[in-house]
């Protein structure tokens, strides 16, 4: 429905936006399930539309014969990408936890993510505004 309305890029852009802000929710987090939820909440709402989309934009670039090898190597970087980040940010936040106490790890890891996301919003602002079609 807003694919309709926005541009990819002003979507992806404005998702990764919203998963950041999410991320900000969860390392300021105090104890208890109603802050954290709402954080998760927000960042799922946030990746949602860069997942849909990005993979729309890899199967939509190449020809129809090519499609299923498109769509795998989609799901391969997708699937590729969060096992990275989660290996990242688990060593990370398990170093700091083992520094410090529980809570503190999980602050940090939640605000290494917020920050991560803000370079993601901004990389993926200034060159899809720039991208041109890609080549089949």
């Amino acid at each position: 429905m807003l694919a309709r309305r926005f541009p990819t890029g002003t979507l992806i852009a404005g998702g990764v936006a919203l998963a950041a802000l999410g991320m900000v929710v969860l390392a300021f987090a105090d104890a208890g399930p109603v802050w954290p939820a709402i954080g998760f909440a927000v960042t799922s709402l946030g990746v949602g539309p860069m997942v849909a989309l990005g993979t729309d934009l890899v199967i939509g670039s190449v020809p129809p014969r090519k499609a299923g090898a498109a769509a795998s190597l989609a799901q391969t970087v997708n699937e590729f990408g969060y096992a990275l980040g989660m290996a990242t940010v688990g060593t990370l936040g398990n170093a700091i936890v083992r520094s410090h106490d529980e809570a503190v790890g999980l602050h940090a890891v939640a605000g290494l993510s917020a920050v991560a996301f803000a370079v993601l919003v901004w990389f993926v602002a200034r060159h899809l505004r720039s991208a041109q079609p890609l080549a089949v």
